[in-house]
């Protein structure tokens, strides 16, 4: 009797979430490189502000691909974070539009307030409060005297405390039940999300069987609408139909800066690694997407 393998691809919640999340990554990035780099740098043109002016900050998701992504995040951070230029920058149609692209449900449920305890002065730029930031800032503030308040299956614990439905990537991991998802989603949406503070060999044709659960697919539907609405790009949504032309890996490896222990001096990080473990860090030292290679043959 002859063997016949097996070809049917089941298609789970971790998979459908990798397919969103790769195309997000694309789609977004190509309109940060062009059209939100060119509003970013026209309102420190009409600001009359000099990019030496601009303070270095960590690069992190995946804006260190290239030069004109390591730009727009610069100048973004500098809009959310840097205290010196808040005063120079002047109202215009082009920040106008970032301030739409930037504070949107789309990265997180509540506008940050945290930069606003610890800056003189409001941002020019908000960042957004996720469930994962508001899990986190529970468990910090809870265990405030703790130098290491976090791990991952604390957070995990906390989250449903959290969820609100609302369509963001973030919200979408936590659906799938998979922690390698979340990490994704937050590295993905590095720039526009707050962190939590606290002083503490056989070929043949697929057969795809589709095992998305339904809320995390109808979560998916709304947040492709979202992106293509606000970027207006053609993202698809996945189906049993055109899940073989999509990714369904995710790129890594992913580093996602969740917290920071400011008595210790510590940053708290998530990184699922190039063989997709899932682990979390704690480190004095700035640990990105982009230099964890680096980083990693240093210390781990």
């Amino acid at each position: 009797m002859n063997y016949i393998p097996d070809n049917r691809v089941v298609i789970n919640n971790y998979q459908y979430f990798n397919m969103i999340d790769n195309q997000i990554r694309s789609e977004m990035s190509k309109f940060e490189s062009s059209m939100a780099l060119d509003w970013a740098l026209s309102v420190l043109k009409q600001s009359n502000i000099k990019q030496e002016e601009l303070q270095e900050y960590p690069v992190e998701g995946y804006y260190y691909k290239n030069n004109l992504l390591k730009l727009y995040f610069t100048i973004i951070r500098n809009l959310q974070e840097n205290e010196n230029i808040y005063d120079l920058v002047v109202p215009s149609k082009e920040l106008e539009y970032l301030k739409i692209l930037t504070d949107n449900l789309l990265f997180g449920s509540e506008p940050t307030q945290e930069y606003l305890k610890l800056q003189k002065k409001e941002p020019i730029l908000k960042r957004r409060y996720d469930i994962m930031a508001l899990a986190i800032k529970d468990i910090g503030e809870s265990h405030k005297f703790e130098p290491r308040p976090w791990s991952i299956s604390n957070i995990l614990d906390k989250l449903s405390k959290y969820y609100t439905g609302n369509p963001n990537l973030v919200e979408l991991a936590y659906l799938t039940n998979d922690p390698r998802c979340i990490c994704c989603s937050c590295e993905t949406n590095a720039l526009y999300r707050e962190v939590t503070y606290i002083t503490g060999c056989m070929f043949a044709t697929p057969v795809y069987k589709w095992n998305v659960s339904p809320e995390v697919e109808k979560m998916g539907k709304v947040i492709i609408d979202m992106y293509n609405g606000l970027i207006k790009s053609n993202m698809v949504y996945p189906s049993i139909y055109n899940c073989h032309v999509l990714k369904k890996s995710p790129e890594l490896p992913r580093v996602s800066t969740l917290g920071k222990v400011i008595l210790t001096g510590e940053n708290y990080y998530w990184v699922l690694d190039n063989q997709e473990n899932l682990t979390d860090i704690y480190a004095v030292e700035e640990l990105t997407t982009g230099n964890y290679a680096e980083f990693s043959k240093k210390y781990l």
